[in-house]
């Protein structure tokens, strides 16, 4: 039986480019997750609550309440308070 081949050495790969890499991953592994919990609820919305006439304004809202969480505008640990003490919904 021939013997098995090694792999060639390790690429030269500098810390820098170590850590982009890292960084990149998990902001790849971040945007999935977010992407795969608003595939889940507006699913939910749609099937469960019959929000077909609603699903786009609901979408539209969505991204206006982000935006103004990323503008500093609205504050994303009071709307989880809200949730949290108003509805009982704890995320």
């Amino acid at each position: 039986m021939p013997k098995a081949k090694r792999p060639g050495p390790a690429p030269n790969v500098s810390r820098a480019e170590v850590e982009r890499l890292v960084r990149k991953a998990k902001v790849d592994a971040t945007n999935e997750a977010v992407s795969l919990a608003l595939v889940l609820m507006f699913t939910v919305l749609l099937d469960k609550y019959g929000a077909q006439d609603h699903i786009r304004d609901i979408y539209n809202d969505w991204n206006k309440l982000a935006e103004e969480v990323l503008e500093g505008r609205v504050k994303l640990h009071e709307l989880r308070n809200v949730l949290r003490k108003e509805y009982e919904i704890q995320i």
